[in-house]
């Protein structure tokens, strides 16, 4: 039997096309490996379903402002990890963004599609090489905080800025206006700190420095900015 899950449906700005992702789980009784994630796109004037990207596997789909396109977190050969691609809606073959020196594990658009603001493990942080045989796994030592950075894709070698906070980042929003970054951060990857411990912190695109911050008791969700950006 093979079972597949759609989920994560996203909505392009013109209300034409729902992208989402397919998880396709083998048969396990054929094939001993993982599930599989793939992009599909679903036209609702013709109602015509396609495959969009089955290269691999694509995470944190979004639809790039102003641009007519779909974007999506994927790793392909040359890449040190998660890197960010570009289809055309009409098809084509992926272009890459942006990569970076650590996976890209999320990412959002400024409103007009050229700058972003995404999170990656801090590549100069992290445990120092260890000169022993051996390396034992121990549970939440060693972790390294994820951080935000801005770039801008417009410039032919965008070079990411790193936000000035402490503590480890998990979801970041651009503002309507393109000129705050509101992201929720908590003061180390820990799980409790995730589970009951993370704020709202508010910086500014311009200098990457932290201009607000909104105190949270308990639990946190996502976040979103409301549509005047107040």
């Amino acid at each position: 039997a093979q079972m597949e899950r759609a989920y994560n449906a996203k909505l392009s700005p013109n209300g034409r096309y729902i992208a989402y992702q397919v998880t396709e789980s083998p048969d396990p009784e054929e094939k001993n490996k993982r599930s599989s994630i793939r992009l599909h796109l679903y036209d609702t004037e013709d109602e015509s379903i396609t495959p969009y990207y089955t290269q691999g596997n694509a995470s944190s789909v979004t639809f790039r402002p102003g641009h007519n396109t779909l974007t999506f977190l994927t790793s392909q050969e040359g890449d040190r990890g998660r890197a960010l691609y570009e289809m055309p809606l009409d098809g084509g073959s992926p272009t890459r963004l942006m990569g970076f020196q650590r996976s890209i594990r999320g990412y959002d658009f400024g409103p007009e599609g050229n700058r972003i603001v995404f999170t990656a493990k801090n590549p100069y942080g992290g445990a120092p090489d260890s000169k022993m045989p051996y390396e034992p796994e121990l549970y939440e030592e060693g972790m390294v905080n994820t951080k935000a950075f801005v770039a801008d894709l417009s410039q032919d070698s965008p070079e990411p800025e790193m936000i000035q906070h402490d503590g480890t980042v998990y979801t970041v929003r651009f503002s309507p206006s393109g000129d705050r970054i509101a992201y929720s951060v908590a003061p180390t990857p820990l799980i409790d700190d995730y589970y009951m411990k993370k704020d709202v912190q508010i910086a500014s695109y311009d200098n990457q420095e932290v201009v607000a911050e909104l105190k949270h008791d308990g639990k946190l969700a996502d976040i979103r900015w409301s549509p005047d950006g107040e």
